[in-house]
């Protein structure tokens, strides 16, 4: 709850990636509120940019707890300017401009999930994908998995905000969070372009019409010549015997034709040496 209260307020809530949401497990629901609740009460009022930024981060306070959800404060206090207190609203509904983040101030929407399905469906909802936060005490490697996959760039397990600023971590978002990298070694590249530069001989012409005739038979003629195709002959063709027998492996325990036609045995005194897979077929 510390953690988040930080990102919430951090800079009066306007930052990119400040939470806008905490789905938290129901059996854990009751101690992160209470403490929550202690940190929205004694914290101060936050200047934002201006009048209208406090008024829009309030109003989408007011809307859910209009609609069914309720302060964590037990009262919303009112904007003084572009001053706000920050605000928090349980059982935040699903479908709020608070619960989807479309504010820029220091206010969270807090709902409860059973399972993690549940909470990663929600998540889904917002197609909002820039930084997600996931506060375990197992992060196992499924979790990650499915962290990986629920669409953010920035992915933190038991943190917000802090592991972000380090100058070699790339942000981009895509969806509604935007598009474009800074920073890091992606952010570096989006901001290159590819140039190629190329140089040809002045002694060298290249033809800027098709070939004649003439040249493309003989091109022709060039292309196809190594890859023309030669009779197999020899020990490896199709003999003759009875039976059928398949060779695999690295080496044949097969003794070798002699000149008569007949096979010698292998000598025990020197290796055999190595042969190609082969099939042979004997009618």
């Amino acid at each position: 709850a510390r953690a988040v209260f930080m990102g919430v307020t951090g800079n009066a809530g306007q930052t990119c990636m400040a939470p806008r949401r905490a789905l938290v497990a129901r059996e854990a629901l009751a101690a992160f509120s209470d403490e929550l609740a202690r940190l929205v009460a004694g914290a101060k009022r936050l200047t934002l940019v201006d009048a209208a930024a406090a008024q829009t981060a309030h109003g989408v306070a007011a809307r859910a707890i209009a609609a069914g959800g309720r302060s964590i404060a037990g009262a919303l206090e009112p904007c003084a300017g572009r001053a706000m207190r920050p605000v928090a609203v349980l059982d935040c509904p699903a479908d709020s401009d608070l619960f989807h983040g479309r504010h820029f101030g220091p206010a969270i929407a807090v709902r409860a999930f059973d399972t993690l399905d549940e909470a990663f469906a929600m998540h889904a909802t917002v197609c909002q994908y820039l930084a997600t936060s996931i506060w375990t005490r197992h992060p196992r490697a499924d979790l990650a998995a499915r962290a990986q996959a629920c669409g953010s760039s920035l992915v933190h397990f038991n943190s917000v905000l802090l592991p972000s600023a380090h100058p070699a971590v790339s942000i981009g978002g895509h969806g509604a969070s935007g598009w474009g990298v800074s920073r890091g070694e992606s952010g570096l590249r989006a901001l290159t372009r590819e140039v190629t530069v190329t140089r040809t001989s002045r002694f060298l012409s290249v033809p800027a019409e098709e070939p004649s005739s003439r040249v493309q038979r003989v091109l022709s003629r060039f292309i196809a010549w190594p890859g023309r195709a030669r009779p197999v002959t020899g020990p490896s063709a199709v003999t003759a015997s009875s039976g059928v027998t398949a060779s695999s492996g690295s080496a044949s325990n097969h003794p070798a034709p002699n000149n008569a036609g007949e096979r010698q045995p292998p000598s025990p005194d020197r290796p055999q040496p190595h042969q190609p897979t082969r099939t042979e077929v004997h009618a």
